[in-house]
């Protein structure tokens, strides 16, 4: 693919999910697709005000209540429960908020097989609008490019394969951006959600001595699916298995406790 061509996927990708703020001068967090929410009750955590519609003010609010930390989810409604309620709580992503730096730093030091080299220099295609501050020099040499490891699927991949996971194992570890309190934007590695469940223990354990942090895994909101909403019942639909629950997945990613 043309170093144009790739440049301008990225900054169309970059563009729905990293450009945007969150503080009440700047727009407001993307949504998704998903069905409409409605009577979301105010009290729960990420719910909009009057618990009927989300205002620009209720996005930042809903991102001052988290990150929080984990394993465990603060309250049991934070699962998707498909057999009792229609309700569906926002996407909650458990992983950490590194920055781009750090996450290459690792991927240079064990994972080198998974850096994107490029005749460019290696910030070019974090910002949107970079173009101007380079010279012709800086094209001259191959250097690892931040933006296109972080975006490639060959990090999560290389992780996956030191894990020991198979190929057939759910895809739960994923480098994406990931929101602090304020709404600022970092690149984390995330290993699982309330949906999908997180990776058992004994993986985390053997991640721990590659990402070289004292920095706790936390709960963040997705970028995205960052709402409550409801999911219309189907004709004839009896219920089915929460995915949050973690079904067919039990050898690779351990079940969401809740505190009391």
């Amino acid at each position: 693919m043309a170093l144009t061509e790739t440049r301008h996927r990225m900054r169309l990708f970059s563009s729905t999910i990293a450009s945007a703020s969150l503080l009440p001068y700047k727009r407001s967090l993307r949504c998704s697709n998903r069905p409409r929410f409605q009577s979301v009750p105010p009290e729960f955590l990420f719910a909009p005000a009057d618990g009927i519609q989300y205002t620009r003010e209720d996005a930042c609010r809903v991102l001052a209540q988290q990150p929080f930390k984990g394993p465990s989810l603060p309250f049991k409604y934070l699962l998707p429960s498909p057999n009792t309620t229609s309700l569906r709580p926002p996407t909650l992503r458990y992983g950490w908020r590194f920055g781009h730096d750090k996450i290459m730093e690792i991927a240079l030091k064990h994972f080198p097989d998974a850096v994107e080299y490029r005749f460019a220099p290696s910030t070019e295609g974090l910002d949107d609008d970079d173009d101007e501050q380079y010279s012709p020099e800086d094209y001259l040499e191959s250097k690892p490019n931040i933006s296109e490891t972080l975006y490639s699927l060959e990090l999560p991949y290389a992780i996956r394969k030191y894990l020991g996971l198979p190929d057939s194992a759910p895809d739960l570890i994923k480098i994406q951006l990931l929101r602090d309190s304020e709404g600022h934007s970092e690149w984390g590695l995330t290993v699982g959600s309330n949906y999908d469940g997180i990776l058992k223990r004994v993986y985390l354990d053997k991640l721990d001595s590659v990402l070289e942090t004292d920095e706790p895994p936390m709960w963040y909101l997705d970028t995205l699916d960052w709402r409550w909403y409801r999911v219309p019942p189907k004709k004839g639909e009896d219920g089915c298995q929460a995915s949050g629950q973690g079904q067919g997945r039990r050898g690779w990613a351990d079940r969401i406790g809740e505190e009391p």
